[in-house]
């Protein structure tokens, strides 16, 4: 493998977790403004409490997803199926699921629906160019985009997620009502 290695150490505390991932995101932007590709080990370094201590590393709601998290987008008899990344506003949006939404086209670019409250944007970059099969939160209007159609770098967007099959189920210049859900292993 070539380019840089970061490293990202997770301290498992009694209390809960430290990290250092505001540096390793950091680095691995670095890297990628420099063009190089990037090999990101993690770590996990584990501190017990006491001898007498029945500690055990402490995971929150910030715990991190593994990277795999499906989700079914279901219009109809049809569906859509996604892998959500592994951030706050995606781990904020898997916590809303199951939602039935309205999805209304906008800019025949991408289809849009309000969610029952804002999510987190904690730890986001400013903005992001989407591509077909993004799942967005535009953290300005407080809305979900689901993008058909690549669009332009957009300050305040959030990626939360990509369907990998099944985009079909939103050809429709109609509002459609779909149903977002875990999909459970």
């Amino acid at each position: 493998m070539s380019g840089p290695v970061i490293s990202l150490v997770k301290r498992w505390m009694p209390d809960g977790v430290v990290t250092s991932e505001e540096f390793g995101r950091a680095m691995l932007a670095t890297a990628r403004h420099l063009k190089a590709s990037a090999v990101l080990e993690v770590t996990d370094i584990v501190k017990w409490g006491g001898s007498n201590s029945a500690a055990r590393p402490v995971r929150d709601s910030n715990e991190r997803m593994d990277g795999n998290v499906k989700i079914r987008i279901r219009v109809g008899e049809k569906s859509a199926v996604a892998t959500l990344g592994d951030s706050a506003a995606s781990r904020d949006f898997l916590s809303m699921l199951p939602l039935t939404l309205t999805l209304k086209d906008y800019s025949r670019t991408e289809k849009i629906s309000d969610l029952p409250r804002k999510l987190t944007v904690e730890g986001a970059p400013a903005g992001y160019k989407p591509a077909a099969g993004d799942i967005s939160f535009y953290a300005p209007w407080g809305n979900l985009a689901v993008f058909y159609r690549d669009f332009r770098y957009s300050d305040g967007l959030v990626k939360l997620g990509k369907i990998y099959s099944g985009m079909e189920v939103l050809d429709s210049p109609d509002p459609i009502t779909a149903t977002v859900e875990r999909i459970t292993p």
